[in-house]
């Protein structure tokens, strides 16, 4: 993966979006591994243990707390309920955009190999596909 941004300062609060299985996740933490930038995923601010939501307020709450950082990289929609957070400061939003064969192809393997490996899916929730 190769990105210039001549003339001018590389992003430092970047959205990640697009359907599921599009590769915003591997996506993402390339790129901010490229940029030296933090990861985080919404999916892993919205989970808890148990496979138990997170209560509205404290999501919006654990949005609010990584946005207002200074650097980071974040992946995941939840827009209707988090767009206007986590677009306040963000400097650059990448779309993925896949064909819908590649989104079932990716789902499905990843499907597959989660229930498989049984991977922990977030640190610390504990929650691994079934």
């Amino acid at each position: 993966m190769a990105y210039a941004f001549q003339n001018a300062a590389a992003p430092e609060r970047i959205n990640v979006v697009g359907p599921s299985g599009s590769g915003k996740t591997t996506f993402a933490r390339e790129l901010a591994s490229l940029l030296g930038l933090p990861c985080y995923e919404m999916d892993g601010l919205f989970w808890e243990p148990g496979w138990r939501e997170c209560e509205n307020h404290e999501f919006l709450r654990r949005v609010e707390e990584v946005t207002s950082r200074s650097r980071w990289v974040l992946d995941g929609n939840y827009s209707t309920r988090t767009l206007a957070i986590k677009w306040k400061r963000v400097q650059l939003v990448v779309w993925l955009d896949p064909s819908p064969l590649t989104t079932f192809c990716t789902v499905t393997a990843r499907t597959l190999r989660r229930s498989f490996t049984r991977e922990e899916l977030w640190p610390g929730t504990g929650n691994a596909s079934r």
